[in-house]
Formats: C-alpha cells, sequence, structure tokens
C-alpha cells in the first residue's frame, strides 16, 4: 500500500510539474577558439531557443571567472519570445545573446597562453504573481581564448569589435550653418544689385 501511495505521488508530481518547466536549448558559443593581443576584444554569441513553452522566457547568464580574460555580455538578461500564429499554435523563439571578449592592458596580470572560460545559462517561465518557475539550466559552456604577443597572419576574427565611428555631428552644423548663411547672403547682394525700375512721369491734362 506504501509503494502504491508513493508511486501514486510521483506521478501526480511530475504530472503538474512538466507544464512549469522552462524548456531551452542553448547553441555552442561561436566562437569557440579566439587569440587576442593585450588590450584586444572579440565578439562571441550564441543562441537560447525556447522549446514549447506557453510563455516567454526569461534567462540570465553568468561568468564562472575561471581565467583572467574578461567577459561582458551586452545584457545581463533576455527575454525569449513565444510567438502564437492565427491558428492559435504556440512556437518557441530565439534570441541571439551577444557579449564581448576582451584581454586585460597589462600583460602581467594576463600572460601569454591557453586560457578557457566558462558560463551558463538559467531560463525560467517568469510569473509576476509567484516568481519564477523551475529553471532550466544549461552549465559547462566554454569559449578558448589564446593570449598572444602577435596575430598569427592567418588567424581572422569571426565577429571583430568594430571601431566606433567619428562624431561628426559639430561638423554638420557647421557645414550647415555656413551654407545658409552663404545662400542668405547671396539672395541679399542679389537684392541689392537689381536695378530700379523707371516709373513712367503722369502728366494730367484738362
Amino acid at each position: 500500500m506504501k509503494r502504491l501511495f508513493f508511486s501514486l505521488a510521483i506521478c501526480l508530481s511530475v504530472i503538474f510539474l512538466i507544464p512549469v518547466l522552462a524548456k531551452a536549448g542553448v547553441t555552442d558559443v561561436l566562437p569557440q577558439n579566439m587569440e587576442l593581443v593585450a588590450g584586444e576584444s572579440e565578439r562571441m554569441f550564441f543562441q537560447i531557443q525556447s522549446i514549447a513553452n506557453p510563455k516567454n522566457l526569461t534567462c540570465i547568464y553568468q561568468v564562472m571567472h575561471k581565467s583572467c580574460v574578461e567577459i561582458e555580455f551586452d545584457e545581463k538578461e533576455t527575454i525569449v519570445f513565444v510567438y502564437t500564429n492565427s491558428t492559435g499554435i504556440t512556437s518557441g523563439g530565439r534570441k541571439d545573446v551577444w557579449g564581448t571578449v576582451k584581454a586585460p592592458t597589462n600583460i602581467t596580470q594576463c600572460p601569454i597562453g591557453n586560457y578557457t572560460e566558462e558560463f551558463f545559462v538559467s531560463c525560467g517561465l517568469y510569473n509576476p504573481s509567484s516568481g519564477y518557475a523551475v529553471r532550466t539550466d544549461v552549465a559547462g559552456m566554454k569559449i578558448n581564448i589564446k593570449i598572444v604577443e602577435s596575430h598569427n597572419p592567418k588567424y581572422k576574427p569571426m565577429y571583430p569589435v568594430q571601431p566606433a565611428l567619428p562624431d561628426y555631428t559639430i561638423y554638420y552644423i557647421i557645414l550647415g550653418s555656413a551654407i545658409a548663411i552663404s545662400v542668405v547672403a547671396y539672395i541679399v547682394y542679389r537684392l541689392k544689385k537689381r536695378p530700379t525700375p523707371d516709373v513712367p512721369t503722369i502728366t494730367n491734362t484738362i
């Protein structure tokens, strides 16, 4: 009898737990291997995929800090939205998570060599009234970084950090103002040079 009640309890737990499980898949990190010199940065990303969840997933990610290399994500957490088509069928969404890997500027902080950094992703179905439902954790995600004195000529970064474009706003303002002043000055000049038409003299005769 005890075994029967125990088995029944397990079955009921599974039945009630399945609807609130956060089902998520996470791709491998790209690139999985990168080469950096001191002070250099390179972009990386992975994708979170929501698998048959009835609600949006809220995911967080944390670096394990097992190496001297710095990893900073663009966002501390992300939401993977689910989509419902016209027939009412819900499909899972996908979300790319981007981050930047940076080698410290001071070579003594991160000597030349090979390093591996790890982080994990944790996703849950968020319910404002009761908090997170059961979370799905994906651990052991790795990225390999090689700190070098100079790059191998054959190495090409998969996602290089794009240099910030210079801010030309002030130059555009100055140029626009100069053009506007020139146009106004030209119009005033043309108006002053325009000849005054002769006014015919009218003689009234009786």
